[in-house]
């Protein structure tokens, strides 16, 4: 989950059809030799089409949240690890609607 200020940055499915409804936070599965935030990140800069390694900032000294199914479109009984990010750069001024 990456936090934007006092926003949190969710994303969208550009794919024609979408690949979901709506909009979520970004997700993806650990790959063998991954740390859990490292995959946070990569999901972050995969999803938001953002350089991880500039641009999101890791918050170690917050614990990962979990989140059980069918929460958040998980399968009964998956269970995955909610990890917080920092943008480096905060939203621009003005409404919603107006931020990039």
């Amino acid at each position: 989950l990456v936090l934007r200020g006092s926003r949190c940055v969710l994303v969208r499915s550009l794919a024609s059809p979408p690949l979901w409804k709506g909009v979520r936070i970004p997700v993806t599965a650990v790959r063998a030799g991954e740390t859990d935030a490292a995959a946070a990140v990569r999901a972050a800069a995969d999803a938001c089409d953002i350089d991880g390694a500039t641009e999101v900032v890791s918050m170690p000294g917050v614990l990962p949240v979990a989140l059980y199914g069918p929460a958040g479109g998980l399968p009964p009984g998956a269970v995955a690890q909610v990890h917080l990010l920092y943008a480096s750069r905060g939203p621009p001024p003005g409404p919603l609607e107006d931020a990039a």
